[in-house]
Formats: structure tokens, sequence, C-alpha cells
């Protein structure tokens, strides 16, 4: 995740929609350096258990009276168990 803007300070949030609920967790708070800053984000899975369906990933930003999102987020997709005899 790279941001540019005037602020010196940015706050980020990581938003994970799940097959059962959106979930938002605070990644804290991002220095700015010049109007741009970086942060590299693990994509953790939410859950103890598996939860087939489609996951989402994408960062919110909010800095400047703005909320700034990632350009693509990052998806994929867990299959309901199957099993072989």
């Amino acid at each position: 995740l790279e941001v540019l803007a005037t602020a010196p300070r940015a706050r980020v949030v990581l938003v994970i929609t799940t097959p059962r609920e959106v979930i938002r967790r605070s990644l804290g708070s991002l220095a700015l350096d010049g109007g741009r800053g970086a942060l590299e984000v693990a994509l953790e899975y939410p859950y103890d258990s598996r939860v087939a369906g489609e996951y989402t990933y994408r960062a919110e930003v909010l800095v400047d009276a703005q909320v700034l999102t990632t350009a693509q987020p990052v998806r994929y997709r867990i299959g309901e168990p199957s099993c072989f005899a």
C-alpha cells in the first residue's frame, strides 16, 4: 500500500469481506514523509476453522479528511470440503 498526501500521518484500516461478515481491523497510524508512506499488510485468515466462500481484502487510508482505498482488492475463494474414498 502506498499513499501520497500532504498530512504528516494517516490512519490505516484493513477491511476483510468474508462470507459471514465485514471485518474492519485497525492497522494503526502510518507516518508520511514528503507526502508518501508505505506499509506491508499481511493477509491473515480471520477464522479458526474452515469457512467456505469468497474473501476480499482492501485497505482504507484516512488522511487529509479523505478516505482512500486500494485500487485493486485481493480476492480468494475457499471451496467446500470434499472427501475421497
